[in-house]
């Protein structure tokens, strides 16, 4: 038999009221939280599958002698499985905690999106810095050819 004290959460009081600056979940926004569920999901099973012919591409470049631009793919493949796989759990997890999954399927949906968004903006500083480095040495090879 379960122990009832153990399992019931206590109610949800308002900031004020417990004396911390946190904010209570609401009735719209559990629900606004649960509908983005199933659509986490679906970009992350369209990222994943782009993933995939991503692979399959590269492979097939290395294999009829474009090994450069094979590897960039399979690299970009690899690259795009991590926030598709953030974002496929959270929306698992969304669609969780709109089954009754409770506190721990919020916190582990929010834990993958807060990776998801962690993941994009690395990638993001990266991919900005690379077209700077990029700009600059192609100014500096044109200007060194002008000049030569």
């Amino acid at each position: 038999m379960m122990d009832t004290e153990d399992t019931m959460e206590p109610e949800a009081a308002p900031s004020e009221a417990r004396g911390d600056n946190l904010p209570v979940l609401t009735g719209t926004a559990f629900a606004d939280l649960a509908a983005s569920g199933p659509w986490m999901r679906l970009i992350g099973i369209v990222t994943f599958a782009a993933c995939g012919v991503m692979l399959i591409a590269g492979l097939v470049m290395i294999f009829n002698m474009e090994r450069l631009p094979g590897l960039i793919y399979i690299v970009l493949a690899v690259v795009c499985f991590f926030p598709a796989r953030f974002l496929f759990r959270a929306g698992s997890k969304l669609c969780a905690l709109k089954a009754g999954g409770g506190g721990d399927a919020l916190e582990d949906a929010l834990r993958n999106n807060r990776s998801y968004w962690k993941f994009s903006g690395v990638i993001t500083v990266v991919s900005l810095g690379l077209t700077v480095l990029v700009i600059v040495v192609v100014l500096i090879g044109t200007l060194i050819e002008r000049l030569g």
